[in-house]
């Protein structure tokens, strides 16, 4: 009995329905199964690095959702974009661990920004991965980050040597339509209409009426919300 009240009284702060009611005790055991129990890569492997592989280093509070809605809240939470893992400390441990089951949520909220876990395809490559949700609905647009890491460079004629660094690498966008696998944008005219399949009339329309561009970010954002309108779905915002 001590150890079960133990457990409850570890989650309470943590755990709520969310979405629709769902009435489920769950154990310290179970919480760590959902997550899983991998130990996240050691922070002294990434000493000597120049840069960063984290959207921030910090550990900030967030939320998980899982697949069954129950939320998960004042989860601290970091992404580690170099190795794609998002990163959680439990309340009594402040070893940074991995999420090793990130199937089993819908959404990671970190601070204000969304994730979702998602199959899709880089260079016409399968790949599963995190995706940061950018607008929300019937189509979302994501963003996937990425970093790289470059090896020490020696000294060259005037060009000084350079340390052993992590790299930002140009962000990538998608476009995924009723949680299907998204879709990766080329920001023009022919990479992004036929992607909104009978719409697209619609969207060219919108775009010649108000100036818009094919090839800006921005203006992507207002083409999605406008798609979403017209769908009926409107943008939901920060998932918490």
């Amino acid at each position: 009995m001590k150890k079960f009240i133990a457990s409850l009284l570890f989650l309470l702060p943590w755990m709520t329905s969310w979405g629709q009611e769902v009435n489920v005790v769950v154990d310290r055991m179970q919480f760590e199964n959902r997550m899983g129990r991998e130990p996240a890569t050691a922070a002294d492997k990434y000493s000597g690095i120049e840069g960063t592989p984290f959207l921030s280093k910090e550990f900030v509070k967030g939320s998980l959702i899982t697949n069954d809605s129950i939320m998960y809240k004042d989860i601290p939470l970091r992404y580690n974009i170099f190795s794609d893992e998002m990163e959680f400390l439990l309340i009594d441990d402040p070893v940074p661990r991995e999420i090793s089951n990130p199937r089993n949520f819908r959404y990671f909220n970190v601070g204000n920004r969304t994730f979702i876990y998602t199959a899709y395809r880089s260079n016409r490559s399968p790949r599963q991965g995190y995706m940061e949700i950018i607008t929300d609905g019937k189509c979302q647009l994501l963003l996937k980050r990425r970093t790289d890491y470059a090896d020490p460079e020696g000294a060259r004629g005037f060009t000084p040597a350079k340390p052993a660094r992590f790299v930002e690498k140009m962000d990538t966008y998608y476009l995924r339509f009723d949680k299907k696998v998204p879709e990766e944008v080329r920001f023009r005219r022919r990479g992004i209409l036929p992607l909104f399949g009978d719409m697209q009339d619609e969207i060219a329309d919108f775009v010649n009426e108000t100036g818009l561009s094919y090839r800006s970010r921005e203006d992507l954002i207002d083409i999605v919300r406008y798609y979403n309108q017209l769908a009926g779905q409107e943008e939901t915002g920060n998932l918490q």
